[in-house]
């Protein structure tokens, strides 16, 4: 990702939000594209979410390393909030906990829009927004047996991710998921 560094005149060193290259909101604008058609759909044919979401719901976006797709995704994310006939949470998996550093730190400069969630504590349904994002590793949340994982069980500070994404389902969001390539 491309970072651009000011120095204030006090000799400190800011990032700035650096503008996507052509190729970049190209891919942003494909995306907001294909997300806003599969959430149309998701509305006009609600009995069929599972088959839309199997069938449409998937994009991938392959690109070289160093080419911005964190920050063509967080824009992608940035640009959606407010724009989908529902709210929407998104989950975002990256395969080891070096990466979740990374992404959360660029997503938190390039896109101070996207409002970025832990996992381990902020699981209150009533305290969801539109555009919550949560970054974290797929072994994290992924286990087949529900005890396994922290997130996975019910505490006195959080419900379970289990029973937050229920509540998400019942209150009608959204929740699309990213995956990091490994």
């Amino acid at each position: 990702m491309n970072i651009a560094l000011l120095h204030s005149p006090e000799g400190d060193i800011r990032s700035a939000r650096v503008p996507l290259a052509r190729f970049q909101q190209t891919a942003v604008e494909g995306l907001h594209a294909d997300i806003k058609k599969v959430a149309s759909f998701h509305e006009e044919r609600s009995e069929r979410r599972d088959e839309i979401a199997l069938r449409n719901g998937v994009m991938l976006l392959q690109a070289p390393t160093g080419s911005g797709k964190t920050l063509v995704l967080g824009r992608t994310i940035e640009g959606l909030r407010g724009k989908l006939p529902r709210k929407c949470v998104w989950f975002w998996f990256a395969p080891y906990s070096g990466l979740v550093s990374q992404t959360r730190e660029a997503l938190s400069e390039q896109c101070t829009g996207i409002r970025l969630r832990e996992i381990s504590k902020d699981r209150e349904i009533v305290l969801s927004r539109d555009g919550d994002t949560f970054v974290q590793t797929w072994a994290a949340v992924a286990s087949r047996n529900k005890e396994a994982r922290k997130v996975r069980r019910n505490s006195e500070e959080a419900c379970s991710l289990d029973d937050m994404i229920a509540g998400l389902k019942a209150d009608l969001r959204r929740m699309p998921s990213r995956s990091e390539d490994a």
